[in-house]
């Protein structure tokens, strides 16, 4: 199993054994518990506790209707659902890391924060023009905050002598689809997912960084710049991508 990938199961909430099981099941498919134990090398006696608190966490399911207990993982996009909690906990941080900011030449510092209007929108541009980026987004939350954001852009995208390299991972809605239909028209991969439905957090790889905006009451942006943070969200990322529905 992929190490990097346990440890931000680890860091979304998950303990060791919990992160451990949901990742087997999520890359063996439906299991029973001889079979999660033979994956995990977890004793059969404990699983069904493990199972049980990942089942109310609604990150696993038991099979209806069959005479032996069998076990899936559910939408990866749940993941998301702690990694939001952490976000939202690490906004209510940014006033003390602001205060802190100011101590050091900010803008040397791994994380930049934004939580102005034409900071926010200076991130996005920069998204914008990165060579290679995999975005998480809603966009009918970013053109409700932003009106006209998107015909812009994509007047901007026509003008560039070398396109981006891009992909969409968005809500499986139809309130998402006038704003990305030109994306759509640039044959740009697009796919989305059900369970990222209401979605008020942005989640952006691009160029070696991670940014995610808040779309919510509060409106920031944070962007890390670090190898490590990269590399272990881009493995959730590319689960995500994996399960999710294929837009055309």
């Amino acid at each position: 199993m992929d190490e990097q990938i346990l440890k931000l199961l680890n860091d979304s909430g998950l303990n060791e054994k919990e992160a451990l099981v949901y990742l087997a099941l999520l890359e063996n498919g439906e299991c029973k518990i001889s079979e999660i134990s033979d994956i995990t090398k977890l004793k059969r006696t404990g699983l069904y506790v493990i199972i049980e608190d990942l089942i109310k966490k609604g990150l696993v399911a038991k099979a209806p209707n069959s005479k032996v207990h069998t076990f899936s993982a559910s939408d990866p996009s749940m993941i998301l659902n702690h990694l939001n909690v952490t976000t939202k906990y690490f906004g209510e941080m940014l006033p003390l890391l602001k205060r802190m900011g100011q101590k050091k030449n900010n803008e040397s510092s791994m994380i930049k924060y934004y939580d102005s209007t034409e900071g926010i929108l200076r991130v996005f541009n920069e998204m914008a023009k990165a060579k290679k980026v995999s975005y998480l987004a809603s966009y009918s939350a970013i053109e409700k905050k932003f009106p006209g954001i998107f015909d812009k852009w994509h007047k901007e995208y026509k003008m560039l002598r070398n396109p981006q390299n891009s992909r969409y991972l968005i809500p499986c809605n139809e309130a998402e689809r006038p704003e990305i239909k030109g994306v759509i028209e640039t044959d740009k991969p697009v796919r989305c997912m059900d369970g990222l439905n209401g979605l008020e957090i942005n989640f952006v790889l691009y160029d070696n960084k991670f940014g995610l905006t808040s779309l919510g009451e509060d409106m920031y942006s944070v962007v890390f710049e670090s190898e490590a943070i990269v590399s272990a969200i881009n493995l959730i990322y590319e689960l995500l991508w994996k399960q999710a529905k294929v837009l055309n």
